[in-house]
């Protein structure tokens, strides 16, 4: 018998899970939900003779769960990481069409439709490779820590929009860690920008 448990507190990530492990189309599952202070859990264990086969069928439950309850927030998170020059309806606008061009699966640029059809198979490979070798998973840490190259390929696709990301030379650091502000000019950006600099400071409340 092999055994696996998956935590989570997101409710609707553990809705997707309890009724998709239901459909695998193997016999000898048994899977239970239990609820802890912190986390739900779910524990599953198979009992049957084809292994290779259940943690294939639970790796794409998994993904698909991620993929369908995480990858809109992840998406949002590179937004503010990588473009936090933008406003909130900016960045809100860039996000939907990063959706729109996932969902449709096409793109004028190969690239592009690259990584959108390749995104699935890393997330997929991380998940299994994972799950194979340990009893657990907690999904937000799994998905922060474990799919890098997932993570690129959707940052590659929030890049189609041509949006300038700039670079943080040493005396931008310098200045960051020294003044609690950072100035950055068109010497911080590979693509031409149309303002002369953008600003940023911490303000302690």
């Amino acid at each position: 018998m092999v055994s696996l448990c998956i935590k989570t507190n997101n409710n609707t990530a553990i809705d997707y899970l309890m009724v998709n492990i239901a459909k695998i189309n193997l016999d000898e599952i048994v899977f239970v939900k239990k609820n802890f202070s912190k986390y739900t859990n779910i524990i599953i264990h198979y009992r049957g003779n084809n292994i290779p086969e259940f943690y294939k069928e639970l790796a794409s439950v998994i993904t698909n769960c991620i993929i369908d309850k995480y990858e809109d927030s992840i998406i949002y998170k590179l937004l503010l990481l990588n473009y936090f020059y933008f406003d909130e309806i900016d960045m809100n606008i860039i996000k939907n069409n990063c959706n729109l061009l996932i969902e449709n699966k096409h793109s004028d640029t190969v690239s592009v439709e690259t990584n959108i059809a390749n995104r699935t198979k890393y997330l997929w490979a991380s998940v299994l490779r994972y799950i194979s070798y340990n009893k657990s998973i907690f999904l937000d840490g799994f998905i922060t820590f474990r799919t890098g190259e997932y993570i690129n390929c959707l940052d590659e696709i929030c890049y189609k929009f041509d949006l300038e990301k700039p670079m943080w030379l040493d005396s931008t650091v310098q200045d960051f860690k020294y003044h609690d502000k950072a100035r950055f000019t068109q010497d911080n950006f590979i693509e031409t920008v149309d303002f002369d600099y953008l600003e940023i400071q911490v303000i302690e409340e």
